[in-house]
């Protein structure tokens, strides 16, 4: 019995130096070194929401579309990529001014499956705004800052597949309803500009504009 029992002992100690061998691999594999600056991100920005007792902070989520300038590049077909962003910002509800980061996810894609041209963009950012009161329920922001881009393109039928990373600078501007105490339901309008990259051997630029929808929580 003794036996048996230090033989299964052995097996989950075998079995739990297995799995931990696994998740190093993943950890410290080039995919998720290239994901941790954005799951860093993620994980700081609610904390700069529950802060807010003492220094003032809110997370908004955005949704909506951004227009490339340069509607030809990387091609016609990709060139409105709809938008899903989040930022957290360290100005409170009745603040003036502070900083504000977050991350932007843009996708566009022409046909329906898998043998499709697909352009993918991925945006962190830090800036400085400036918030204003216009009404007691109501609010409005402009801010700007520095970006660091990264973008992919993917065209199955001509073989194409390339990425690269870019540096950037971004000015936006918002307004917005305050929802009870805790929410606040807005616009948000925003330009990029600066970029340099080259996909496929072609060089130009993935500059835009754009529009969302906000919900912000403080």
């Amino acid at each position: 019995m003794l036996l048996a029992t230090a033989r299964r002992s052995s097996g989950t100690r075998r079995e739990l130096a297995e799995s931990l061998a696994a998740a190093r691999g993943v950890v410290a594999s080039p995919g998720m070194k290239r994901l941790a600056p954005t799951l860093l991100l993620l994980l700081l920005a609610p904390s700069a929401v529950a802060h807010e007792s003492e220094s003032g902070g809110s997370f908004a989520l955005l949704l909506g579309e951004r227009w490339l300038s340069d509607d030809d590049y990387p091609d016609d077909d990709v060139d409105s990529p709809g938008v899903l962003g989040f930022e957290g910002s360290f100005v409170g509800r009745d603040e003036s001014r502070g900083f504000e980061l977050g991350l932007q996810l843009g996708f566009d894609q022409d046909g329906d499956d898998y043998f499709d041209e697909r352009f993918a963009m991925s945006e962190l950012y830090v800036g400085y705004r400036l918030a204003f009161q216009p009404t007691t329920r109501t609010r409005a922001y402009v801010g700007a800052g520095a970006s660091l881009v990264s973008v992919s393109y993917d065209d199955f039928w001509s073989n194409d597949d390339d990425d690269d990373t870019t540096g950037g600078g971004y000015a936006h501007a918002g307004f917005g309803f305050l929802l009870g105490e805790e929410f606040m339901l807005g616009v948000d309008v925003r330009g990029l500009y600066g970029t340099d990259v080259e996909l496929d051997g072609h060089e130009g630029d993935v500059d835009y504009v754009q529009a969302t929808i906000s919900l912000t929580w403080y």
